[in-house]
């Protein structure tokens, strides 16, 4: 351990040793690998802080782990990593093996999403517009892998042309710290073209399923729905509150009907609102 770590130069922040090679550096000085894996910015941003700004970001972090070590959820999605949602508060966070303190975010932190096969961006949403799903079959990529084996001339039998690529969903969000996340990087693969077309079509199905998730939790901002005054409302028996219950309501049985929700997640949902 020794020898990749220099003791001598302690880290600004917590004291400790810092790496002797490829350190993360503020204002010039290195910081101890510890301080630097909390740290969960948009790349780019670290390089400009001061001091000062780590320390806040650090105070960030520690406040949002205790979110999530709180966390009140009401369903659980699974797309490759679960999904813990909060439907009361409108939050929301994916569990992953590799971060102990992933970022909560809220339902209107929601900016869009980008859908990447390999190195092409196949499908872009934002907030507000209407989604036109990717259609793997009738896309563009298959006439341009088709043209390039063409060109590569060979007279391969299909089956030895392997291919493989990643299948990338990265969330736009607007937060203090964070405007894109990583939400899944599923491989796809085949042994021939309409092997790897095959596969990609599969795939996408669960994309779909997790984009079409966030679609629906961007419009429950945008409604106010689950928001605590809605849920208080029935306590306070006024007309304004009363209405603001039907209509999370009905949206709510709007979602289940959607398939966004199930039935029973909706019956405790409307049980909430209800105060029974």
């Amino acid at each position: 351990m020794g020898l990749f770590t220099n003791k001598d130069k302690a880290c600004p922040i917590c004291g400790k040793g810092t790496p002797r090679l490829f350190a993360t550096k503020i204002e010039g000085a290195p910081i101890c690998s510890e301080c630097n894996n909390k740290i969960l910015a948009d790349q780019g941003m670290v390089d400009k802080w001061t001091f000062e700004n780590l320390k806040e970001h650090l105070a960030y972090r520690s406040e949002n782990k205790k979110l999530v070590e709180n966390f009140t959820p009401t369903r659980t999605v699974t797309h490759e990593r679960e999904m813990v949602i909060d439907d009361v508060n409108q939050l929301f966070y994916f569990k992953s093996w590799i971060e102990d303190n992933p970022p909560v975010f809220k339902f209107s932190d929601i900016t869009g999403f980008n859908i990447q096969l390999g190195c092409d961006t196949v499908e872009t949403w934002c907030k507000g517009m209407e989604r036109t799903p990717y259609q793997p079959a009738s896309n563009g990529i298959l006439a341009g892998i088709s043209m390039l084996a063409s060109l590569a001339g060979a007279n391969k039998d299909d089956k030895d042309e392997s291919m493989y690529d990643n299948l990338n969903v990265r969330l736009q969000i607007d937060t203090p710290y964070l405007h894109e996340y990583e939400l899944c990087s599923i491989s796809v693969s085949g042994q021939n073209q309409t092997a790897y077309m095959d596969d990609v079509a599969r795939q996408m199905s669960k994309v779909n399923s997790l984009c079409n998730l966030l679609i629906a939790l961007s419009k429950e901002a945008d409604n106010g729905i689950g928001t605590a005054s809605g849920s208080a409302g029935v306590q306070t028996g006024t007309t304004t509150d009363t209405n603001q219950v039907v209509a999370d309501l009905k949206k709510f049985k709007e979602l289940m009907e959607a398939g966004v929700i199930s039935a029973e997640e909706f019956e405790a949902k409307k049980k909430q609102l209800l105060g029974i």
